[in-house]
């Protein structure tokens, strides 16, 4: 029976027996011994890091679109870049997201997750990428609140810092050129403001609830924005700041102040609150009533209480209509 032969070609027989195990081994030392790739190799960085009004560091993976708004401010600055919130932490949150200077009928999309706390489980089942909050109110749920989406705390209590806000949040969203244009359409409204302002007239801004009034304090971003444009006396002093720095002024300090012109925001329905004051005997009193210089700020008009550079500037388009050199 004739020899079977090999189907290996001499070339292949030969590699075949120059790779011993020795060879391989030596081939293996020899390639781990070869220097490295040319260049700088890097380990990638977090998409976002950015210090809150806590001076707490957030990071994110990417820009977040999924956002929770648990505070008015972040309503505000979501409005102003064009992006619609994810949820709100509250009922009342989502009445004032639905004002025109907000988001109108896209409002109705925006879920609620919660009343005075936020709901963890359907925080949860929403997914958000952000969570944003105001420094004093929401502090403690950072822990809480990790597993599900990163906590960002504002706080604002100049138009410096409503627009540094905004510039942030304008990172954190990858939406930093429509912050931008936010902040100069923001800062143009007030150079006119300043063109018109009339600073020898005194001015009271309040608000409408029943029983107890707050002011705008120079301390808050409505007080320390009108202190640029009309004699604006009513400082925070050793009063107990609301977290917006809004505080409770005495019926005799205002009497003593007198103010020339009153402004008070009222929420959305009301009873005409300018004639129920107008008729008031204390109130009567006053220079701003007897010379019909009281005047209505409904929440729809200027979004609620003012926090941010949308808000802003409607409030002073509403409040300096009254005050230009013609009124």
């Amino acid at each position: 029976m004739p020899t079977p032969t090999s189907t290996r070609s001499p070339h292949r027989q030969r590699f075949h027996r120059r790779c011993s195990p020795l060879a391989l081994a030596m081939g293996l030392w020899l390639t781990a011994c070869q220097p490295p790739p040319t260049g700088k190799v890097t380990t990638p960085e977090p998409a976002i890091a950015l210090a809150d009004a806590s001076e707490t560091t957030v990071t994110l993976p990417q820009p977040a679109e999924r956002i929770v708004c648990l505070h008015l401010s972040c309503i505000d600055i979501l409005a102003e870049l064009d992006l619609v919130p994810l949820a709100v932490g509250h009922p009342r949150l989502a009445d004032w997201a639905k004002s025109p200077i907000y988001f109108g009928e896209a409002a109705s999309q925006i879920a609620i997750v919660g009343g005075p706390e936020p709901n963890l489980e359907a925080l949860l089942a929403l997914r958000p990428d952000l969570i944003i909050g105001y420094r004093g109110q929401v502090d403690g749920l950072r822990a809480t609140l990790a597993p599900i989406a990163p906590l960002f705390l504002l706080e604002v209590s100049s138009a410096e810092q409503a627009i540094a806000n905004l510039h942030q949040v304008g990172q954190l969203t990858d939406r930093a050129a429509a912050a931008e244009v936010a902040a100069q359409t923001f800062r143009d409204r007030l150079a006119a403001h300043q063109d018109q302002a009339q600073r020898d007239r005194t001015v009271l801004v309040t608000n409408g609830t029943q029983g107890t009034f707050y002011v705008a304090t120079r301390e808050s971003l409505v007080g320390s924005t009108l202190a640029e444009l009309v004699d604006y006396p009513w400082s925070l002093g050793d009063r107990t700041p609301s977290a917006i720095n809004w505080a409770v002024f005495s019926t005799e300090h205002i009497l003593q102040v007198d103010p020339d012109v009153i402004f008070v925001l009222v929420p959305d329905p009301a009873p005409d609150l300018r004639a129920t004051l107008a008729q008031d005997a204390v109130w009567g009193n006053l220079t701003a009533v007897k010379a019909g210089q009281l005047y209505d700020l409904s929440d729809a008009e200027v979004g609620g209480l003012t926090t941010g550079t949308r808000s802003l500037s409607h409030l002073l388009n509403a409040i300096m209509a009254h005050l230009t050199s013609d009124s």
